[in-house]
């Protein structure tokens, strides 16, 4: 079986989401040596991206 290559942009949904048009950012979240052994979380950068996203959710947040 053949293998055929494509460009991917990374591994994040937002390269994708941004090449159809729908503008996105990527946010870590305090992962490490992802899809290694050795891979770990350090919880307080986890919970501050956390409250990013809340934050950022408030201020873009349309009012009805």
């Amino acid at each position: 079986m053949a293998s055929n290559l494509i460009q991917a942009g990374g591994g994040c949904d937002a390269n994708f989401f941004n090449q159809m048009g729908i503008e996105c950012a990527n946010l870590g979240t305090g992962m490490y040596e992802l899809h290694t052994v050795n891979e770990y979380l350090v919880l307080e950068e986890f919970f501050r991206s956390a409250e990013i996203l809340l934050e950022t959710m408030k201020l873009n947040a349309i009012e009805h």
